[in-house]
């Protein structure tokens, strides 16, 4: 399966706040900013949404899963 590299190429101010929302909920924050995300129909429409700001590419090998969540050590807890 395939993924796609997208970046964020302009800003989004002055567009409306759903098209803002969906670059936030696709990994995208600051102008120049990249993600790689899998290539499946949600993803497309998020994309088909924001088609003017992006600069999408299509890359060979699957999308990087989750990363790990990072643990607390429970030594480094403060109690008081």
């Amino acid at each position: 399966m395939s993924a796609l590299k997208i970046t964020l190429k302009k800003s989004l101010i002055g567009y409306e706040k759903s098209q803002a929302l969906c670059a936030k909920a696709l990994g995208l924050g600051k102008v120049g900013s990249s993600v790689v995300q899998p290539d499946n129909a949600s993803i497309r429409g998020s994309i088909k949404k924001l088609v003017h700001v992006l600069d999408v590419e299509t890359i060979e090998g699957d999308a990087p899963g989750p990363r790990p969540r990072a643990r607390r050590n429970a030594s480094t807890l403060v109690t008081e």
